[in-house]
């Protein structure tokens, strides 16, 4: 990228500029004014539709956000200087400015973009959460945007009178409550951060502990085909629980079928207990390891497995899980969200290893979003990152930022949290108030330990880990525990509370 170490001053400048053109136009007596720019442009004109510059229309062709990301994955040269003051960019990453603007936005993204990522340009798209219309039109190019390929959007986009309606939203399919007065932007009489988020912003981050449920690697024998294994891990998970609970933590369980139906076989109901101490309990379904060897290569062959597996475990619970783990490597994976025929869960977690493990990429998200209707078979291919306001369930992300282990295993000593605590501190660093700011980590329950010794001692790293690093947080008000569902339900009422306040602000509410 030109100039790196004066790139600031050339946004700042850029930005200032096209905003005192936007009022020259009007003083002339323009009545509306649009705009069109490509890459940095976009850059420079993403932080002046932010910073307030009375534009009606954008045209952002090869737009990106958060230009940390861009250094590290594009190829725009040496790392400057600038890019570890935060206060810095605050003022010219698009990343936190993008999302002020209310008018309406079409971004144009490459998907062989490798100067400024389609990531980043994803992350433009998705930052844009107040504007009156926002859409991301991929196109099969590099770093490149010729006329052709976006006249025709840009000569319709700016002849629309109105932005089209939304007839199905995820928010409306669920039947998503908030108060009477939500969405309307102000933290009003009756509303909180936990009922209101979107009306009241808290800048708190959200952590949970993702714990699958399944055997261990190689030939180990199945939970509901031998009584003393399952028994022993049963106690196990028990014991963790309540490890937990003693930090007033959470865990956010996510179990195969073998478990849950050995739950019920021998009589157990381990998961309903964890639910009503207030843990979740979920659904994982790690096709990865069966599509080949079960022969599952349609999307109705994998429902019919994860509803196998959603089924085993509603029997354990008593009632019907709405989070999902694994279970991704769908040609539309909202079908195993809220779509008609699809498997009605609510959120899904757990590609960020196997994300890093294509891309090479740590994943650099932080905020949920709603998944679009489009495959997940190859995460390489960015379109799954980008919001879907009718899309079939929540993506709840976790491991900010990490690229080392993906997996907490304190079985066998040293600093087994380093990782998480790397991730969860660069978390709390990039908290945005006006989202919702969410971290998970991540364990098997095989890795807790397989005697009573390593049980043990691996009890007592998440004991120390919680209250060296995570409790004082907890007590600072800057961390607060939830389950996946909790999380996802948050979620939606923020969701819920934005599309009233673009509704509102169109004369739609």
């Amino acid at each position: 990228m030109p100039g790196g170490e004066v790139l600031p001053d050339l946004i700042r400048q850029g930005a200032s500029e096209i905003t005192l053109i936007a009022e020259y136009l009007r003083a002339q007596g323009a009545s509306k004014v649009y705009l069109v720019s490509r890459s940095l442009g976009s850059i420079v004109s993403a932080v002046a539709l932010g910073g307030g510059a009375r534009i009606d229309k954008a045209e952002l062709l090869l737009a990106s956000a958060d230009l940390r990301y861009v250094f590290t994955y594009g190829r725009v040269g040496q790392w400057p200087s600038w890019l570890d003051d935060d206060s810095v960019l605050r003022e010219i990453d698009p990343l936190y400015l993008l999302p002020n603007y209310e008018g309406r936005v079409h971004f144009h993204c490459g998907l062989r973009d490798n100067l400024l990522t389609p990531e980043a340009c994803v992350k433009a798209y998705n930052a844009a959460i107040r504007a009156a219309e926002r859409e991301i039109i991929w196109h099969d190019r590099g770093h490149s945007m010729p006329l052709e390929e976006y006249f025709d959007d840009a000569r319709e986009f700016f002849a629309s009178d109105a932005p089209p309606e939304l007839r199905r939203t995820l928010v409306s399919v669920l039947g998503v409550e908030i108060p009477a007065n939500g969405g309307d932007g102000v933290c009003g009489p009756g509303e909180t951060w936990e009922n209101s988020p979107f009306d009241c912003p808290r800048p708190v981050l959200i952590v949970a502990f993702q714990l699958h449920v399944e055997e261990g690697p190689g030939k180990a024998v199945y939970y509901d085909q031998d009584r003393a294994t399952f028994e022993w891990y049963a106690e196990v998970l028990d014991r963790l629980a309540s490890t937990f609970e003693a930090h007033g933590a959470k865990l956010s369980v996510q179990t195969e079928k073998n478990f849950a139906r050995a739950d019920v076989l021998f009589n157990r109901f381990v998961l309903r207990d964890l639910v009503s101490r207030g843990h979740g309990v979920g659904v994982q379904s790690h096709m990865g390891h069966h599509m080949r060897e079960l022969g599952l290569t349609t999307d109705a062959q994998k429902l019919a497995y994860t509803r196998e597996v959603k089924e085993a475990v509603a029997q354990a619970l008593g009632s019907e899980p709405t989070n999902l783990g694994g279970g991704f490597e769908m040609d539309n994976v909202c079908l195993l969200g809220a779509v008609r025929g699809g498997l009605w869960f609510t959120s899904m977690t757990a590609v960020e290893k196997p994300y890093h493990q294509r891309t090479g990429k740590a994943p650099a998200w932080l905020h949920p979003w709603i998944l679009p209707p489009t495959q997940m078979i190859d995460l390489s291919d960015p379109r799954w990152l980008a919001h879907d306001d009718s899309g079939g369930l929540v993506y709840i992300p976790g491991w900010f930022w990490n690229s080392g282990d993906f997996e907490v295993d304190c079985r066998s000593g040293g600093d087994c949290f380093r990782a998480a605590t790397e991730s969860l501190m660069r978390a709390l660093s990039s908290v945005d108030e006006r989202f919702v700011n969410v971290w998970w980590a991540s364990s098997h329950l095989y890795q807790t330990g397989a005697s009573e010794d390593e049980v043990r001692r691996v009890l007592q790293a998440y004991d120390r880990w919680m209250s060296d690093v995570v409790d004082p947080l907890v007590a600072d008000g800057r961390v607060v525990w939830m389950t996946f569902d909790e999380v996802a339900q948050l979620y939606l009422r923020w969701e819920a509370e934005r599309l009233r306040y673009i509704s509102s602000r169109l004369g739609r509410a």
